[in-house]
């Protein structure tokens, strides 16, 4: 998926690969240096999905903010924070909508003028949607090759010619069978997230219960593991973050 977005001049140019577990930093191509952003991408299947993808998209950004001091930065070093983003692929487009790609992002407002414009300070932080709808009217490069490559109706042929003519793009011979990867990926890691949000707010509830006993002060180590459900282990961390002030 790199490969398309690198063809098009698009506003959403990925010349990286995607940050994994290993905390591989992403590089521009051409000067080899780190592009000093974060960026998390998702395909969503289902559009609605009881929530918004845009309040779900501000959530992973925070997640990611918060999760660079140590890491990207260090003590009270601020200004070293990364910019990030997290971009989402909506392949199921509702027909009101059609074919639309739409960015969310801090600005400055000046309630009452004087203090200078310096978008570095605050500009942290980007949501996008890209919303294919392949019944809609599209008119974007990027939804465009986006609808070919994840069409249901026109076949691995029919996606080969349309990319190189119309995109410029040659396609090797196992473009079908990454294709299909792609597809069976894409549902795997959609079941993965439901999953792993699912063990997440449970850990985050146990973890707030023994935070408000540790507050309240009148409870043991042992008492406080039992009733919040926690190991030793995590006990001790949320020790050493109340500590901390985190």
């Amino acid at each position: 998926m790199v490969y398309f977005f690198q063809r098009l001049p698009c506003i959403f140019c990925l010349y990286a690969s995607v940050r994994r577990a290993s905390k591989e930093r992403i590089v521009l191509p051409r000067t080899g240096k780190p592009a000093g952003i974060l960026i998390n991408l998702e395909a969503q299947k289902i559009f609605d999905p009881g929530y918004s993808l845009v309040t779900r998209g501000i959530y992973y950004c925070g997640r990611m903010l918060s999760s660079q001091k140590g890491v990207e930065f260090k003590g009270d070093d601020y200004d070293g924070i990364k910019h990030v983003f997290s971009i989402w692929v909506c392949t199921s487009g509702r027909d009101y909508i059609g074919n639309a790609i739409v960015r969310f992002h801090m600005s400055k407002e000046d309630i009452a003028a004087g203090y200078p414009d310096k978008p570095s300070e605050y500009d942290k932080l980007t949501v996008a949607l890209i919303c294919l709808n392949e019944k809609a009217e599209d008119h974007h490069p990027l939804t465009k090759l986006l609808n070919t490559v994840f069409s249901e109706k026109l076949s691995v042929e029919e996606k080969r010619t349309i990319l190189r003519e119309h995109f410029g793009i040659i396609m090797r011979d196992d473009f079908g069978k990454e294709l299909m990867f792609m597809r069976t990926l894409g549902e795997e890691l959609a079941e993965r997230h439901f999953q792993r949000g699912m063990q997440e707010g449970l850990q985050q509830a146990k973890e707030h219960t023994a935070m408000r006993l540790l507050v309240k002060g009148l409870f043991s180590d042992t008492e406080i593991m039992e009733l919040a459900d926690i190991t030793e282990e995590q006990l001790q961390e949320l020790k050493e973050r109340t500590a901390a002030g985190v």
